[in-house]
């Protein structure tokens, strides 16, 4: 029997597993293979997911139908797309604010207190219905870092007897704590605790955090930027499956996926880092980007920025409609180009990397050990954007989502970009976009080259008071934080869709 000749309830099953470069080529084949494609809500939504980069969820497994996901994915896209959100709220701070870490993943907003020895995470799905209502958690230790992984309903703490603002002594000791994200217990798939191997502190110390899957990433940092161990553990199983040393100069560290790590270094390298598949976890740097030469007397130094989503999504998050694409996301860095004589002078770039396109060097065998230079590898697949500060020189870190960075520029406005390279193209086809959207977002200069990844620009019309913005699937939060004019601190949540 022909493909054709099948049943459209049938042919509806056979075409749902394809991809969209696939489904759009079946629909050009017959009149009745469209006319299925088109009919049919369950592909139509498996269409509109993929074009828009969110994870496919199948229906059967929540209560709303296909073309229900499609109307709330439009309404979704078309928010973003004009930054116009659903619903806006104030959750005022002004006995909490902001002073350490923080985070936004999942819905779920997270910081350290003050004091350093308390975390807590709000819910923004929860203040649509009612009051904020903080969730707490108290440490008879110091808070100096955290990650959140809502997929692995996941929360890591860094904590320690010593307080961060005092000097350190020889061979302190620093925990690692595993907490379900959503009761802020302790995570029973995991270890009571890790210790993490003892150094000996010069004068200052500080930690980041990420989280993939089974696996938590933790590089630490001593004074100037140097990196003295990059350490990577198994969460369940407590075992290290990475240990790396100052001798490597690694500043920035983030996963492109289970088994592979992305490393920045100082001397202006992107390593990719891929763990084997024996027990032993043998992991080894593949593959080397060299970065753009940086005239006399300018170093790199490479910095991750946070993400979302990460890794496989857990059982807790399937009642969710769609979420981004962790396959298809973006990944972020923020480099800055420091002046050996004059730090003052230093620029700070966000760089925006493709994902699958860093993926794609480990899969082809006349990479491996190689060195490729940018021309190589680097203007076809990232973008640079100057990086702002406020009017202190303090930078707030943002928070990426799939395909979209959100950024405050000068004056206060917002601005969204979208690197769905779909949409982009698209765009172009129909002259609603170019390949570059305005002179402050992109600048080549300092030696970076030419850069190519193409993303649709939106600008907020009218410009806010905040400090700071971080992005989510269906949220955008604004820190707003006054405390040096009125006391007032506050965090302005938009929601979308």
């Amino acid at each position: 029997m022909s493909l054709l000749n099948l049943p459209s309830e049938i042919l509806t099953l056979v075409l749902l597993p394809l991809d969209l470069r696939s489904l759009i080529s079946c629909s050009e084949t017959s009149r009745h293979v469209k006319a299925v494609i088109d009919g049919s809500p369950l592909l139509q939504y498996r269409l509109a997911s993929q074009i828009a980069c969110v994870e496919y969820i199948p229906p059967e497994n929540t209560h709303v139908t296909s073309s229900d996901r499609i109307s709330a994915l439009a309404k979704l896209q078309n928010g973003f797309e004009e930054l116009r959100p659903s619903s806006t709220h104030t959750v005022q701070m002004d006995n909490c604010p902001i002073m350490h870490s923080y985070g936004l993943a999942g819905g779920i907003f997270a910081m350290t207190e003050p004091a350093r020895k308390a975390f807590r995470t709000l819910s923004l799905a929860s203040i649509d219905i009612q009051p904020p209502a903080w969730e707490r958690l108290e440490l008879s230790e110091y808070i100096y870092d955290f990650g959140l992984d809502p997929e692995q309903d996941l929360l890591v703490i860094i904590s320690s007897v010593l307080h961060p603002d005092n000097p350190p002594p020889p061979d302190t000791g620093f925990n690692l704590r595993f907490y379900r994200l959503s009761t802020l217990s302790p995570h029973e798939e995991a270890p009571a605790l890790i210790m993490l191997p003892s150094t000996s502190i010069v004068d200052w110390i500080d930690f980041e955090v990420d989280c993939c899957e089974d696996k938590v990433a933790v590089t630490v940092f001593f004074l100037h930027g140097s990196v003295d161990h990059l350490l990577v553990y198994d969460w369940k199983t407590g075992e290290l499956c990475l240990d790396l040393t100052d001798d490597d100069s690694y500043s920035a560290c983030t996963f492109l996926s289970r088994d592979v790590l992305l490393l920045g270094k100082r001397s202006g390298t992107l390593d990719l880092w891929a763990f084997g598949r024996s027990p032993d976890y043998v992991c080894e740097r593949e593959v080397s980007l060299l970065l753009p030469p940086l005239p006399p007397g300018l170093l790199y130094f490479p910095m991750r920025l946070e993400y979302s989503p990460k890794g496989q999504c857990y059982k807790g998050q399937q009642s969710r409609k769609f979420r981004a694409s962790y396959a298809e996301s973006v990944v972020a860095l923020r480099i800055t180009c420091e002046m050996e004589e004059d730090r003052s002078l230093s620029k700070d770039w966000i760089v925006i990397l493709s994902r699958k396109t860093l993926l794609q060097h480990l899969q082809s065998p006349e990479n491996r050990g190689v060195h490729l230079l940018w021309e190589q590898w680097g203007p076809s697949t990232s973008r640079w954007l100057p990086c702002d500060s406020d009017a202190s020189g303090r930078i707030w870190p943002t928070v990426i989502c799939g395909q979209r960075l959100i950024i405050l520029r000068h004056g206060g406005f917002i601005q969204l970009l979208d690197f769905n390279q779909y949409r982009w193209r698209k765009s172009l086809a129909n002259g609603n976009a170019t390949d570059r959207q305005d002179e402050d977002a992109d600048e080549d200069q300092d030696g970076l080259g030419d850069v190519r990844l193409g993303y649709i620009s939106k600008i907020s019309q009218q410009s806010v008071d905040w400090k700071g913005v971080m992005l989510d699937d269906e949220w955008i939060v604004g820190i707003n934080d006054t405390t040096d004019t009125d006391g007032k601190f506050s965090l302005e949540i938009w929601r979308f869709g």
